[in-house]
């Protein structure tokens, strides 16, 4: 199944349906390769679709990424897991945050953290996928329920997420940095004794 055949199949009120389930295989520590920037770009079109009301395709370049059959079988089975377990807590309140300026920074914010997970992470970083799709699965079923507070936990997730993300490149900049002198020294004492 290709992604534009399974977002054809969920509908035309589907997107915020079709992000979560998108969002889904990176609820996992582990960064999932392969798939984040593809998803993203979906999950970025999808958001600007929802946000302005239309029904056209996915691009080809994300439309035709083919998921298995058991792939697709395990996402349904986890999003219902998933929607099932958060309809009891999830309801109509704070309307404002999900109305029609709402829905505006809603969809500013699954931009953002698409984007987030569409950055290219070694696997060996834990929840650099997890956060923001925890993010963009709140900021979704708000849009699903008109639930404010699940577009505030969205929010929320979405700049502890970034922070996360900042926290990491700053690391991996500074180790970097210090591996580069390391060599520049290592070079240097070389020299000094083979002078």
């Amino acid at each position: 199944m290709t992604l534009a055949s399974l977002d054809e199949a969920l509908g035309a009120d589907g997107a915020p349906l079709f992000i979560v389930f998108l969002c889904l295989p990176f609820l996992f520590p582990v960064p999932v390769p392969g798939f984040s920037t593809a998803f993203g770009a979906a999950i970025c079109y999808l958001a600007l679709r929802s946000n302005f009301s239309t029904r056209t395709g996915l691009p080809d370049f994300v439309g035709k990424r083919q998921l298995s059959a058991e792939t697709v079988k395990r996402m349904g089975e986890g999003g219902h897991s998933l929607l099932r377990r958060m309809e009891r807590f999830v309801k109509p309140r704070l309307r404002g945050l999900t109305g029609a300026v709402g829905r505006h920074f809603v969809t500013i914010a699954m931009l953002s953290s698409a984007l987030a997970l569409a950055v290219p992470c070694p696997p060996i970083v834990p929840f650099t996928n997890t956060l923001p799709a925890l993010a963009i699965i709140f900021l979704a079923v708000s849009l699903l329920t008109r639930d404010g507070l699940a577009a505030l936990i969205g929010h929320a997730l979405h700049f502890v997420s970034w922070i996360y993300l900042a926290t990491v490149a700053s690391i991996a900049f500074a180790f970097a940095i210090k591996a580069w002198e390391l060599t520049l020294q290592g070079w240097a004492w070389l020299q000094i004794q083979l002078a």
